[in-house]
Formats: C-alpha cells, structure tokens, sequence
C-alpha cells in the first residue's frame, strides 16, 4: 500500500489509471477520499495541494485498495453518502467520536 503524499509531497508513484481511496490525517481531522478514476500522481497531488488552491492540503495520505473494492458508507449529522462498489470487501475502516 504505497504512500501517496509523504510530508506533504508526492513521491514517484507507479503509473496506474483506477478508481481511488485514500485516508489522509490532519492533526484533529481525518479525511477519507474516494476518486471517480484518475491517475494515481494526480490525485496525490490533488491530495497534497493546499486547499487555497483547490486541493485538501494532505501532509501525509495513504493509497487504500481501489477499483471495485473502493466503496464508502458516511453517516453524519446532516450528512449520509455512500459509494457502492463492485463487491463487498472483508475489512473496513471505521471512524467514530470520541
């Protein structure tokens, strides 16, 4: 499971083309991204751009398994999505209040 942004860059990453999940923390804030397909460099990057400019201004992210395995349930107050995949996966992550 490659890194996508490490100190807030991009290192070099393997040239692939898929659906993407990535969890990103920042201090007190978890981010979990799900991308339509894109370029991994690129959504790192989009990762690792400052928010000023349009992008979540990730300092560190790690690349989850994408394609059809990508999927995510979100259940907050005034907020629900979801994002089914392709089949259903055997683990998850979870994130809940303290």
């Amino acid at each position: 499971v490659p890194r996508l942004v490490v100190s807030g860059e991009v290192p070099r990453l393997k040239p692939a083309v898929a659906l993407g999940t990535a969890v990103c923390a920042q201090s007190r804030k978890l981010f979990i991204v799900v991308a339509t397909k894109a370029d991994t460099t690129d959504f790192a990057r989009f990762l690792a751009l400052p928010r000023d400019r349009g992008g979540l201004g990730c300092m560190d992210a790690l690349n989850l398994d994408g394609g059809p395995s990508t999927q995510l349930d979100a259940a907050l107050p005034g907020l629900k999505l979801q994002t089914k995949g392709g089949w259903g996966v055997p683990n998850a992550l979870v994130v809940v209040p303290r």
